[in-house]
């Protein structure tokens, strides 16, 4: 995603980092070297404090294209959505490009026990991806694997784009 966004933003897309969550990796915190990064918004919950991505500060940025990390990320309560992936229906309504992360072990059946099987993941991130008109790559993960990159446009001014 930050490999992404570092791309776009070399070729002259205005692009923001809206939501990033490094855990602490050195290599993925150096990608955020030259983006933009907007601030989070803090939330109280049960005695402790968590980082969120500042939907409204986003949508008042207005880029051409924001990075958000963790699609299938649950808000914290308080928030006007309850999932991350509503945050970015409001993006992509908002004619805001999108490139995201998923992690495939947030897209199995119901029920389905089996975690090593990834086929179903990539299906689904597949068919999203060409249902909108997006794009999924492949980039390496420092320490070993591999992550697929999610890119999707902004909704078209008479066609609001819905992921459901």
């Amino acid at each position: 995603m930050l490999d992404e966004g570092r791309r776009r933003a070399r070729r002259g897309t205005d692009v923001v980092v809206a939501y990033a969550e490094c855990h602490a990796r050195p290599h993925t915190e150096e990608k955020l070297e030259g983006l933009e990064i907007l601030p989070r918004t803090y939330r109280e919950y049960r005695g402790s404090t968590f980082s969120e991505m500042d939907l409204d500060r986003v949508l008042d940025r207005h880029p051409e294209v924001a990075l958000v990390d963790e699609l299938a990320h649950s808000n914290v309560p308080g928030g006007r959505n309850a999932k991350r992936w509503q945050d970015i229906e409001e993006l992509l309504a908002a004619r805001i490009g999108i490139v995201t992360t998923v992690n495939v072990q947030h897209l199995q059946r119901l029920g389905d026990d089996n975690t090593t099987e990834l086929g179903l993941g990539l299906a689904l991130s597949r068919g999203l991806a060409e249902a909108m008109s997006g794009t999924l790559t492949p980039e390496d993960t420092p320490g070993g694997g591999l992550t697929m990159v999610l890119s999707l446009r902004a909704a078209a001014a008479e066609e609001p784009a819905v992921l459901a």
